[in-house]
């Protein structure tokens, strides 16, 4: 159907009086209108060719967030978009790889400048990576905070304040200086055949690595929706949700930037997705396209609007109420472990520790705070408005003179004194790593009984946040166990089988990276399983 008119064309039974088939202008009108049937009805996820529109299964009628995502969420058939490739091309995923493409043909590696650390190259990448980055961000905000393209907050009351700009901005760009470091040690790999890659001559050149590209492309988001439940779900132990997480959560009115405002060891784990990139012979394209993916996917889903390309009411959901929800939406994991949670209000489907019957719960600090009773919540839920519901105009002035004229305060930007000091583990992780690499006060020199250097500094980087955090919460005594909210799961069944996945997903592909970094090329990760 999307290519109607063009196949309409190209049918010898159909009649062209007025234009030849051959003829340059029909291509190019056919292409045209295809491309701009194919927008409409949703190519790069756009709704109606906008992308200030809610999606289709959200009633209108209803205020933002109250809509059941039912009809949207691991619905009979769900898994087909898969093979159709729908997920790609109907989504936000084709204009991600459009600006990782872009960026990988106008700022090309020269694998020549990398094979020592020199800080003209690395600052460049980080200079690429900070102006793409932050001008996708600052689309959203501009767009949606001061222009008032979106029409649906799902706060409309609320505006982000200058203090929690400040705040998220920081964070976004120790992200992105984070990833601009990973980045720099793969090129860095790449360059001095400490792992091999498939440059872009092979590609062009052979068919099947051509194909192994293109298949990988469309592999990148799949992962990512694995990656990011399995990593978000141990985020949420307490052991690192307390010291680590919860930096993210003080954003319970989102914004654009917050997507990326988490903590440096939050950042460490989220770039971990890379770790495909660690285990095979693939194009340094897949690297940037899957490093592409992590830094500008948070944007839009944290809009705090529901009229926008990629509003995602799955994850402001769990912004909001915390426990549920810890993937996306394309994929009904929680679903499967019981997690989800459909909308605003009274659930039909979340079946863990926390329920809206509950009298405590926990808030982005891990403090206790009071929550309404089932039958509160349950009021929650209105009944449907006449005409659709939107942000009237005394709304949103009101919003955006509070977004404008907030006021800097310093209240609540420092630490406490536990997470003063997990700070302080996090920023000896950065010190070792920096010594083990430029041999400085002889840190390259500890060693251990056969255990090297290198894997001694990569346990540090990567476990290392893991067990310091489990070690501080038992010296301070805390009231809730290291396994909180999933002190209850077995740990021969549901809470083993998340604590063992999400550590070889996140962990270990950064233990094998800062190997890759300070190893002998047969110590690293591809050439140990592949030889």
């Amino acid at each position: 159907k999307r290519i109607q008119c063009c196949s309409d064309w190209a049918s010898p039974s159909s009649a062209q009086p007025t234009i030849a088939r051959n003829q340059p202008d029909t291509i190019a009108y056919c292409c045209t209108h295809w491309f701009t049937r194919s927008v409409t009805m949703g190519l790069f996820g756009f709704e109606k060719g906008s992308a200030f529109q809610a999606p289709a299964w959200v009633n209108k009628k209803l205020p933002p967030g109250h809509t059941s995502q039912d009809a949207a969420y691991g619905e009979p058939g769900w898994w087909h978009k898969f093979f159709t490739m729908a997920y790609f091309f109907y989504s936000p995923n084709l204009l991600w790889f459009v600006v990782a493409a872009s960026v990988y043909v106008c700022f090309p590696y020269n694998m020549e400048d990398y094979k020592t650390f020199r800080t003209d190259w690395v600052f460049e990448r980080a200079a690429i990576n900070l102006a793409v980055t932050f001008a996708y961000f600052g689309f959203w905000s501009v767009t949606l905070y001061m222009l008032s393209f979106g029409k649906r907050k799902f706060k409309p009351e609320d505006a982000p304040s200058l203090t929690r700009m400040f705040h998220n901005i920081w964070y976004c760009l120790l992200g992105v200086l984070q990833w601009t470091v990973w980045e720099a040690i793969f090129l860095y790999g790449y360059a001095n055949d400490k792992m091999p890659y498939v440059s872009n001559a092979e590609v062009l050149s052979n068919p099947y690595e051509m194909a192994k590209v293109a298949a990988w492309i469309l592999i990148v988001p799949l992962y990512r929706e694995v990656h990011f439940y399995f990593a978000h779900r141990l985020l949420h132990f307490r052991f690192l949700y307390k010291y680590v997480h919860s930096l993210h959560h003080r954003n319970t009115d989102i914004e654009p930037f917050a997507g990326l405002c988490m903590h440096p060891i939050e950042h460490l784990y989220y770039f971990s997705c890379v770790g495909p990139s660690l285990y095979f012979n693939l194009s340094p394209l897949i690297m940037m396209w899957n490093g592409w993916h992590l830094l500008i996917s948070p944007a839009a889903s944290h809009s705090g609007w529901e009229d926008n390309l990629q509003s995602d009411q799955f994850h402001y959901l769990h912004h909001v109420k915390f426990e549920c929800n810890y993937g996306t939406s394309s994929m009904p994991l929680d679903k499967t472990f019981g997690t989800y949670r459909e909308r605003m209000g009274k659930s039909q489907h979340y079946k863990g520790q926390w329920s809206e019957a509950a009298s405590e719960a926990s808030d982005s600090s891990g403090t206790i705070r009071q929550r309404k009773p089932a039958a509160a919540a349950a009021a929650e839920t209105p009944a449907p408005e006449e005409k659709d519901w939107q942000e009237t105009p005394e709304q949103a002035a009101a919003r955006k003179k509070r977004w404008l004229r907030a006021e800097l305060s310093l209240n609540g930007l420092f630490p406490k004194a536990q997470d003063f000091v997990y700070f302080c583990f996090t920023a000896s992780i950065a010190v070792v790593l920096f010594c083990a690499t430029f041999k400085r006060f002889n840190v390259d020199r500890i060693v251990l009984p056969f255990v090297s250097n290198a894997q001694i500094v990569s346990f540090y980087t990567s476990f290392g946040p893991i067990l310091f955090g489990t070690l501080l919460l038992k010296l301070t005594k805390d009231r809730y166990s290291v396994a909180w909210p999933f002190h209850k799961e077995k740990f021969l069944g549901t809470f083993g089988f998340h604590i063992l996945i999400s550590c070889l997903l996140t962990a270990l592909p950064t233990y094998h990276t800062v190997m890759l970094l300070l190893a002998e090329p047969s110590a690293n990760a591809y050439h140990t399983i592949w030889g």
